[in-house]
């Protein structure tokens, strides 16, 4: 069992009426849990204070203060990528680098100097060390450059009940020296678990980690590997990740098509989600060194090729027709149903393998 029943809501700062209750004087009695129920309810007319924006992915919101958030993926799927990328959209928010850098589809709101904290209890101190130096050279910077808020730990090896006891140890410290924590990322969540399929060990890590964020004013966010093997489904594993996925207020999936990953979170979210087919794509460069982002989403992309091809057939003999000659074509060289030869001119359309000229006839886009 994990230490985090030592980190609750009693431990948030004095921030609105009752939460003396909640963080009270060293020298001060501590609160019976009535009291300490008591003073967590909610004042509509001096509410606590409110969850701050802080990370985006595609332009969609999908980490605040005081909440988790998930990153679920297969093993090397490229989640440390991911993550390098979340700290670099950091840098390029607090000025650093270039302004302008691949940052594969991320955002961030300033550190302002808040402590961004990197956990890594997967890989080995040397690469923990690499994903620190790509999310640097992302924007042209070296590691003379990192600033000083920057802070990354590597805990390979490190038993389960030693990282969740320290846990809240650490980020305390790390705040005090930072004045405030902007982010935290846990790379991976199962190492703080002797038992991923324990629902007693799930709910106290996934309360404890809560806690912390809400004390901190900070998101956190935890990647766990999702089940394994050809057959398995893309859940996260355990009851760890089915707890996790119910906490969380965002959860970023990862998906590999040949060489090309995919972020999306189509459910899941509290807010708008992320379809596969308009989340960013990257790739791994051998020139640059690192994964980068790639144009188009891998699924449209076979989509439109394959559209591309049945336009090539519809249009090898005539390479204008309107509307009605087009839907007709359709019929006679495809064998489709009317319903189906709208259905497909309409997508032709939408994915700009058709186009409509100045005379009004649709021709096939070169």
């Amino acid at each position: 069992m994990s230490n985090f029943h030592d980190v609750t809501i009693e431990d948030t700062p004095a921030q609105f009426p009752g939460s003396a209750l909640l963080d009270p004087p060293d020298s001060a009695v501590k609160p019976t849990l009535l009291e300490r129920m008591l003073a967590a309810e909610i004042d509509a007319t001096n509410p606590p204070p409110p969850d701050d924006p802080i990370f985006y992915v595609a332009g969609r919101l999908t980490a605040t203060t005081g909440n988790l958030g998930a990153l679920i993926a297969r093993a090397k799927a490229g989640k440390s990528a991911v993550i390098g990328a979340h700290v670099a959209a950091c840098l390029v928010a607090d000025g650093l680098g270039d302004l302008e850098a691949d940052t594969l589809g991320i955002r961030s709101e300033p550190p302002k100097g808040k402590a961004v904290i990197v956990i890594d209890t997967e890989q080995s101190p040397g690469d923990a060390c690499q994903l620190v130096e790509r999310s640097l050279r992302r924007l042209g910077l070296t590691p003379a450059d990192r600033p000083a808020w920057l802070r990354v730990f590597a805990f390979a090896g490190w038993k389960a009940s030693d990282l969740a006891t320290g846990l809240p140890e650490l980020m305390a410290s790390v705040s005090a020296e930072h004045g405030g924590v902007h982010s935290v990322f846990i790379d991976g969540g199962a190492d703080f678990a002797g038992n991923v399929n324990d629902p007693e060990t799930a709910a106290d890590l996934c309360a404890g980690w809560h806690a912390l964020a809400i004390k901190h004013h900070c998101h956190l966010l935890v990647v766990i590997h999702s089940n394994e093997g050809a057959t398995a489904d893309d859940v996260a594993r355990g009851w760890l990740g089915k707890q996790l996925r119910r906490k969380a207020e965002s959860n970023l999936q990862l998906k590999r098509t040949d060489e090309t990953v995919t972020i999306f979170a189509e459910s899941g979210q509290r807010r708008a989600p992320i379809p596969e087919k308009d989340g960013p794509c990257f790739r791994w460069s051998d020139e640059a060194g690192m994964h980068v982002s790639v144009e188009g989403n891998p699924r449209e992309s076979a989509k439109r090729q394959e559209l591309l091809d049945v336009a090539t057939e519809v249009f090898a003999n005539i390479p204008r027709m309107s509307w009605k000659d087009l839907k007709a074509t359709f019929i006679s060289v495809r064998g489709l149903p009317p319903s189906t030869a709208e259905r497909r001119i309409r997508e032709m359309e939408k994915m700009k393998v058709i186009r409509t000229d100045a005379m009004g006839l649709k021709e096939r886009v070169l």
